[in-house]
């Protein structure tokens, strides 16, 4: 996926926020394998569909799924649409 400058400038702001025990996967690749998600709305709740989802750090149970609250996930959600 092509990044623009302001798009990077952002991402690179955000990563600084969190550590990742991925090591920031995702980015480094450029979003091209991103985890499973089902994104609400404008990307205010997304919900992790990805078969890891109960060992990720930033996954949350509710009922019988998980909620994804990583910060650069929400980021390429509400800004990426993906």
């Amino acid at each position: 996926m092509e990044l623009s400058p302001e798009t990077i400038s952002e991402i690179e702001q955000i990563i600084t926020t969190f550590k990742c025990s991925l090591d920031y996967r995702c980015y480094a690749l450029k979003f091209e394998e991103l985890c499973g998600a089902i994104i609400f709305g404008d990307g205010e709740m997304i919900e992790c569909i990805d078969k890891n989802a109960a060992n990720c750090q930033f996954s949350a149970p509710f009922g019988e799924g998980y909620f994804c609250d990583c910060p650069l996930r929400a980021y390429v959600a509400k800004k990426l649409k993906v």
